[in-house]
């Protein structure tokens, strides 16, 4: 919890110096913004992943064996779509979609039962390879437009709410080992998923080209749990900081 509380401050910090920066030097005296919605597009980065460990026991020669196996996701490309609508002066809701993915590699290690002898255990490993990693959020916002200062063109909308995440990913649900042996030569997987209530907050920098059309670059942290009982803990951490860019379309 300490963790999300930590990166929760840096990146809310970082949203409001983003904010002062675009602010007035009036703050009261805000420009309006006269569109009545948008469309963004993007495509960017979650530079950071989570590291999960899965963990299983298995029956062999009248004794109980066990296995681990360390999951680490790493940066990956996310792509991420939002549209919005004005609901009274600069203030907006909006509704975003997000999706995640990374393909992970690891090395399940076993304690192995003997085949003859009673608590004569022996260590094996196999590496596994090819185990998907899918976030899909969905991220409703309350928000408000800032435009910067002196420059007509540019403008800070800034975003808020909670996020819903689905998570599917592949854990290690057994090992298999040859008869008579205390070696594992391969290991057996499962698909599992889940949806977990997170939050996040963000900042949206745009640069209209044209009245309609433009640039912006995303930054944004949400984050949650997903309870997978297959991994160490019970469950998933979800999320974290994103950084896209893309299509800005107003209307």
């Amino acid at each position: 919890m300490n963790k999300w509380t930590g990166i929760w401050q840096q990146c809310g910090g970082a949203v409001v110096l983003m904010a002062l920066a675009a602010l007035p030097v009036d703050a009261q005296v805000v420009q309006p913004w006269e569109e009545r919605g948008f469309v963004t597009v993007s495509g960017g980065v979650q530079p950071t992943g989570q590291t999960h460990v899965s963990t299983g026991d298995f029956a062999l020669y009248g004794e109980t064996g066990t296995f681990d196996a360390t999951l680490k996701t790493g940066s990956g490309g996310i792509f991420d779509v939002s549209a919005g609508a004005r609901i009274w002066q600069n203030a907006l809701v909006a509704l975003s979609y997000t999706l995640y993915s990374d393909t992970v590699d690891t090395v399940v290690n076993a304690m192995v039962p003997d085949p003859l002898l009673a608590n004569a255990f022996a260590a094996s490993s196999v590496n596994v390879g090819g185990l998907e990693h899918r976030e899909q959020a969905v991220h409703i916002s309350l928000g408000y437009m800032v435009p910067a200062v002196g420059v007509s063109n540019l403008r800070l909308m800034l975003h808020v709410g909670p996020t819903v995440f689905m998570l599917d990913k592949d854990v290690i649900s057994g090992v298999t080992v040859p008869a008579g042996t205390q070696t594992i030569d391969g290991a057996t997987t499962e698909s599992v998923s889940g949806t977990a209530l997170g939050v996040h907050i963000g900042a949206d920098a745009q640069y209209m080209i044209t009245r309609q059309f433009g640039a912006g670059l995303l930054l944004r942290w949400a984050g949650g749990s997903v309870d997978v009982p297959q991994i160490d803990g019970g469950e998933v951490e979800v999320g974290g900081l994103s950084i896209a860019g893309g299509l800005r379309y107003s209307f």
